[in-house]
């Protein structure tokens, strides 16, 4: 066989990786464009944060290939090495953030870096290396980055397709200071954007990588950009779209268990969210409400009061169009895949957003009157808010103030289209 024949026989190979954040609203994109790579005949390495979390969203890890399904019952991509579907899922390259007690409030972009690890600039370079062990050792063809600036650092010199996969926040507009938080903080924010500079000039220095001069020109190394969101709920206002940008909104991961509502209580609240003290305050109202609550807590989250019957908590996914179907409120945190889900629908929102990406998608939902956001730290607020979203009194969502939000193509179309031309 001549080198042109072998070549041509041979799968290419793509690299998921994903570096920073948590929860479903990373997985489920992930999993979606590994499955349409391997649809595609690619061989695909997902090099993920959180190996642990993983069987949430690909839970066809298994020995024996007729028993890898997908929730859906059917046969779903192959994990392990030597399958026939071509997915290896590894552990990826992480760095060791600051004490919470040490960081500061972030002001922009930089300062989210430096609070996850660019403080320290030989574990960033040891970081980078690591990244760069795992592009030499796998050569692949296109590598997508899901909030791994890490990697994108590391990929410098690399001639693969580099993508960026996931939200906008993610991937601020090129501005400098880039991703101002505080507008009112330009200085302060310029000034964090050059100490991480700095440290990212050194560990490149040290490695023979490329100077960059900003933040911004970090971003430039991509290709091209798929924002899992719509241009409605982009983070950061006023970005002008390139060619080379595309917005596509994911599905809802597919889950066959149907919400199950507890026997007691007349409104009926779903919540999706993460532990945390705030659950407490949130949980007593509800109980006192005589809501039939159903709440998916994502994390070890212990009650020690016995719950009335209208209370069911879980700890499991549950299948989104069951809830909606069912479900008068929805509690989130402000999670990117949700909100944009129940956009569209018939079901009202309140937000609870715990971080500052959180807090910026919620300012642009209640803005648009899609959701209400809710303050667990004033009882009062809990108990006003929710009576009055879940009453329908003081917030209503309106068919036109959803307009545009919704896409006319389906979410698998999109980024189909997407990948037709990354790819």
């Amino acid at each position: 066989m001549n080198a042109e024949a072998w070549m041509a026989g041979k799968k290419k190979k793509a690299v998921i990786c994903w570096e920073l954040g948590a929860g479903l609203g990373h997985l489920n994109p992930i999993y979606q464009v590994a499955e349409e790579l391997i649809r595609r005949q690619y061989d695909v390495w997902v090099l993920c944060k959180d190996l642990g979390s993983v069987h949430r969203v690909f839970k066809n890890v298994a020995a024996d290939p007729d028993t890898r399904r997908g929730t859906d019952g059917k046969p779903g991509p192959e994990v392990g090495a030597g399958s026939k579907a071509g997915l290896q899922i590894l552990q990826g390259p992480n760095l060791s953030p600051l004490a919470p007690q040490q960081a500061k409030s972030a002001l922009c972009f930089a300062d989210l870096l430096w609070t996850v690890g660019y403080h320290n600039p030989q574990q960033l370079k040891t970081v980078v290396m690591a990244w760069r062990a795992l592009f030499d050792l796998i050569a692949p063809d296109v590598v997508f980055y899901d909030h791994s600036p890490t990697a994108l650092l590391a990929s410098a010199d690399y001639s693969f397709k580099k993508v960026y996969l996931g939200s906008t926040f993610s991937c601020p507009p090129s501005s400098y200071p880039m991703g101002l938080f505080d507008p009112a903080a330009m200085q302060q924010a310029k000034a964090a954007e050059d100490q991480v500079m700095d440290v990212i000039n050194s560990v490149n220095d040290s490695l023979g990588l490329p100077e960059i001069k900003q933040l911004q020109n970090l971003f430039d190394y991509y290709d091209y950009k798929i924002f899992t969101t719509v241009p409605n709920l982009d983070h950061y206002r006023g970005r002008e779209v390139s060619k080379d940008e595309f917005f596509v909104s994911v599905d809802s991961f597919h889950v066959e268990k149907q919400v199950e509502w507890p026997a007691a209580g007349k409104t009926k609240v779903f919540g999706y969210l993460k532990s945390g003290q705030y659950l407490k305050k949130v949980l007593s109202y509800l109980i006192k409400s005589q809501c039939c609550t159903c709440l998916y807590i994502d994390g070890r989250f212990e009650i020690k009061q016995a719950l009335p019957p209208n209370i069911k908590l879980i700890n499991y996914p549950v299948s989104m169009p069951s809830v909606v179907e069912s479900a008068d409120v929805v509690l989130s945190n402000a999670n990117l895949n949700t909100v944009i889900y129940l956009a569209d629908k018939p079901v009202k929102q309140m937000v609870i957003p715990l971080s500052v990406e959180q807090g910026m998608l919620a300012r642009t939902l209640v803005e648009k009157k899609l959701a209400a956001w809710l303050n667990p730290d004033t009882a009062a607020s809990v108990e006003e808010l929710t009576e009055s979203v879940i009453s329908g009194n003081k917030f209503v969502v309106g068919k036109a103030e959803r307009d545009g939000v919704g896409e006319q193509k389906s979410a698998g179309e999109l980024l189909g289209l997407a990948l037709d031309v990354v790819l």
